[in-house]
C-alpha cells in the first residue's frame, strides 16, 4: 500500500468561495433510502494509504453514531469474517486480478462484491450495506482555504515569519467515501465528504509536511461522514 507523499505548494494570492457537494457523487436512478428503524451493516473500512489506518476506528464510530441518530439500527461485519467471505466470493468469480498483468478486473470485482453483499444481507436482513473508505482526493486552493468534496478548510502553515500567506493550485486532502449497496448487491450510491487537510505547509522549508495530529480528534472525520451520508439518507437534499 502506498504512503502519503509530501508535495511542495506554490503560495499565491486568490479569493475563496464556498465549496459545493462533490460532483463525483453517484446516485442510482430511482434510489430511495432505507426506512428508519431498519438495519444497516458496515463493512470494514478501506484506506488508500498506510498512514490512514489510525482513522479506521474513528470512521466506524462516527458512522455508527450518525446512523443511529438518524434512526437506524447498525451492525458491523468484523474484519476476520469479512476476509473469509470475501476470499470465498473472489474464488467463486475466478479471481479479481488478471493472472498475467495483475490488473484489477472491475467486472469480476463488482460481481464478487455484489455476492458478498447478498450473503450479508440475507444473513442479517439488512436494508443496506455500506463500504466506508478513507480516500485521498484533490483539493483546490483558493486564497487562505482549500475546497473539495463539499468541504472548505483553512490552509495550515508553519514557519511563516508572522506573515500572511495565500495559496493557489491543488493538493491532496482526506475524504470519507461511502459505497452503498442494496440487499440485492446492487451499488446504489457512491459518495464523498471532505474531512481533513493532510499537510501543513512549511514556508521556511518550502514543502508540505504530513500532519501529526490528523486523527487526534474525530471532529473533522465526523464532518466528512455527515457530508457523505447526506446524499445516501436524504438524496432529495442534493
Amino acid at each position: 500500500m502506498k504512503k502519503l507523499l509530501c508535495l511542495v505548494s506554490f503560495l499565491l494570492s486568490a479569493c475563496a468561495s464556498a465549496p459545493r457537494p462533490s460532483t463525483d457523487n453517484l446516485i442510482a436512478p430511482g434510489f430511495k433510502p432505507p426506512p428508519p428503524g431498519t438495519l444497516i451493516v458496515l463493512l470494514p473500512p478501506s484506506v488508500e494509504a498506510d498512514d490512514l489506518d489510525a482513522g479506521k476506528p474513528l470512521l466506524l464510530d462516527q458512522l455508527q453514531r450518525q446512523l443511529k441518530a438518524a434512526g437506524y439500527r447498525v451492525a458491523g461485519l468484523d474484519a476476520a469474517n469479512y476476509e473469509t467471505i470475501w476470499a470465498q466470493e473472489v474464488e467463486a468469480v475466478g479471481g479479481v486480478y488478471d493472472a498475467k498483468t495483475g490488473k484489477l478486473q472491475s467486472a469480476r470485482f463488482a460481481r464478487a462484491r455484489g455476492q458478498l453483499v447478498q450473503r450479508v444481507s440475507s444473513d442479517t436482513k439488512a436494508s443496506m450495506v455500506l463500504q466506508p473508505n478513507l480516500v485521498l482526493r484533490q483539493a483546490q486552493f483558493s486564497g487562505p482555504a482549500a475546497r473539495w468534496d463539499g468541504q472548505q478548510r483553512r490552509v495550515l502553515v508553519s514557519n511563516t515569519y508572522a506573515r500572511d500567506y495565500r495559496s493557489d493550485g491543488t493538493t491532496l486532502a482526506l475524504s470519507v467515501g461511502l459505497d452503498a449497496y442494496a440487499g440485492s448487491g446492487e451499488l446504489v450510491a457512491s459518495t464523498y465528504g471532505g474531512a481533513s487537510m493532510l499537510y501543513t505547509v512549511n514556508i521556511q522549508a518550502a514543502k508540505n509536511e504530513v500532519r501529526g495530529d490528523l486523527f487526534a480528534s474525530d471532529k473533522e472525520l465526523g464532518e466528512g461522514v455527515a457530508l457523505a451520508l447526506t446524499p445516501v439518507l436524504k438524496p432529495s437534499a442534493q
